[in-house]
C-alpha cells in the first residue's frame, strides 16, 4: 500500500522498528516467524476459512510464514500486512512494489535534481508523491529522474514532461489491465480452490512475477516495433500537409447500438466477454489494415488509417462480425487533416467522423468525401449509396454523406 493511501505513520513506525539508530537492520530484527508471538496471534486471527477459503491448521500457518520468510519479507512487514487485513497478498505486494529506503529529498539528491523537479516528474509519470520524510523511493526511482534530466537537457523540460506523461499513462493502462485480468481470472481460482495459505501465496507471487517480468521483457522489442510503425505512418500521413503538428488521416468511429440496455441484463462475466470480443475484433481489424486504435471507451472505438478504403474495411469488419448478436454496430469515417498530439487526434475531421457515426442507423457505415471517392475507385469491392445531406451539430452547413457496404 502506498503512503498516500493511508496508514503512513504506522508503516513508518513498523519500518523503523527493524532499524537501528544508523538506519540499518538491527541485530536479531528478523526472528523466526514461528517464534514471533505477535505475528502468530495475527495469523491465527486472519488466516481463517473466511479469508483463505478453507480451514487452516497450525502447520498451514507455519508453512505460510516460512514461505514468506524465505522470500525475505520481514516479520515487521508481515505484522503490518496482517493488521491491514492484506496478509495473503504480502508476497504479491512485496514483489510488485517493495518498500523503499529514500524519501523525496533523498531520491532527488541521488539523481542530481531538485525535490521540486522530482515531484513534477513523478506526477507526470502518475507515481504518487510521498509526503514529508516518508521513505518510499528506491535507487531505481532515482534512475527515472536521471533519465528525465537527460531527456530535458537534450530536448526541453516541457517536452520531456509531455513524453513522460504519455509513458506514465500507457504504463498505468497496462498495469490496470493486467491487475484487472488477475482479479477476474486468477483470483477466483485461488478463492475457489482447496489449497493452503502458502500455496495461495505462491500462486499470487507467480502471477506477480509473470506480470512484472513479462512487461519488462516485452517492452524493448515491442517499443521498437511500434516506433517503427508510428514513424512510417507519420511520414506517409504528412504528405501534402503544411504543419508539423498535423497529419492527413482517415478517422473512424464505431459504436454498439443497444449496448447500454443489454449491459443492464448481462452478468459481469457475460459483459466482460462481449467487451473483450469487441476489443479483440477492433484491434485485429485495425492491425490487419495498417491502422491504429486511438482509444476504446466501453462500446465505442476510435481508430485512424492512412486512407479511406482501409478505414472502411476496419469499420465493416466490426459491423459484419456482430451481425449475429443483440448489439448492432454503426460507424462513421472521414478523411482530412488532424492535429496529432500525445497519441490522440483533434480537429474538425475528428469531430465530423464522430457526428457522422452518431447519425448512422444500426449496421450502417456512413462516410463523407473524399472517403466516398476513394471507395468508389475500388469498383465492386464496396457498395456506395447516397444518403443525403445532413445538418450536424457543430457544423454550419449541411454535410453530404454516403452509405458504404460490402460489394
Amino acid at each position: 500500500m502506498h503512503p498516500e493511501s493511508g496508514g503512513g505513520a504506522e508503516r513508518k513506525d513498523v519500518r523503523d522498528a527493524r532499524r537501528g539508530a544508523g538506519g540499518e537492520p538491527t541485530e536479531g530484527s528478523s526472528p523466526a516467524l514461528t517464534d514471533d508471538a505477535t505475528l502468530r496471534a495475527l495469523l491465527d486471527e486472519y488466516l481463517t476459512p473466511e479469508t483463505t477459503g478453507s480451514p487452516t491448521t497450525d502447520g498451514d500457518r507455519d508453512e505460510f510464514a516460512r514461505y514468506l520468510q524465505g522470500l525475505g519479507v520481514p516479520v515487521t512487514e508481515l505484522i503490518l500486512a496482517a493488521r491491514e487485513d492484506r496478509v495473503l497478498t504480502a508476497a504479491f505486494s512485496d514483489y510488485v512494489h517493495p518498500e523503499g529506503d529514500l524519501d523525496l529529498a533523498s531520491v532527488a539528491d541521488l539523481a542530481g535534481v531538485s525535490p521540486l523537479e522530482a515531484r513534477r516528474v513523478f506526477r507526470a509519470l502518475g507515481v504518487p508523491v510521498a509526503a514529508g520524510a516518508d521513505p518510499t523511493y528506491t535507487p531505481e526511482d532515482a534512475e527515472l529522474l536521471r533519465v528525465f534530466a537527460h531527456a530535458a537537457a537534450g530536448l526541453s523540460p516541457a517536452l520531456a514532461l509531455a513524453v513522460f506523461r504519455v509513458i506514465g499513462t500507457s504504463f498505468d493502462r497496462i498495469a490496470d489491465s493486467a491487475v484487472g485480468r488477475y482479479f477476474s481470472e486468477i483470483q477466483p481460482q485461488i478463492d475457489q480452490s482447496d489449497i493452503s495459505p502458502a500455496d495461495q501465496a505462491r500462486t499470487m507471487r507467480d502471477a506477480a512475477e509473470l506480470l512484472c517480468l513479462g512487461v519488462r521483457d516485452l517492452a524493448p522489442r515491442l517499443l521498437a516495433h511500434h516506433l517503427w510503425s508510428a514513424t512510417g505512418r507519420y511520414w506517409a500521413a504528412r504528405q501534402g500537409v503544411d504543419h508539423y503538428e498535423t497529419a492527413s488521416l482517415a478517422v473512424g468511429f464505431v459504436d454498439l447500438v443497444g449496448f447500454t440496455p443489454l449491459s443492464q441484463t448481462l452478468s459481469a462475466t457475460e459483459l466482460e466477454r462481449l467487451v473483450s470480443r469487441f476489443e479483440s475484433i477492433a484491434y485485429d481489424a485495425v492491425s490487419l489494415n495498417g491502422g491504429r486504435v486511438v482509444k476504446l471507451i466501453g462500446d465505442e472505438v476510435m481508430f485512424v488509417a492512412l486512407d479511406g478504403v482501409a478505414a472502411c474495411e476496419i469499420a465493416l469488419t466490426l459491423i459484419d462480425d456482430f451481425a449475429d448478436t443483440d448489439v448492432r454496430p454503426r460507424g462513421g469515417v472521414t478523411l482530412g487533416e488532424v492535429l496529432a498530439r500525445d497519441g490522440d487526434y483533434y480537429g474538425p475531421t475528428v469531430n465530423l467522423a464522430a457526428r457522422v457515426g452518431a447519425i448512422a442507423v444500426p449496421n450502417e457505415l456512413l462516410v463523407t468525401n473524399p472517403v466516398n471517392d476513394q471507395v468508389e475507385e475500388m469498383g465492386d469491392l464496396f457498395r456506395v449509396l447516397p444518403a443525403g445531406r445532413r445538418m450536424l451539430k457543430g457544423f454550419a452547413d449541411p454535410v453530404e454523406v454516403f452509405s458504404v457496404g460490402r460489394g
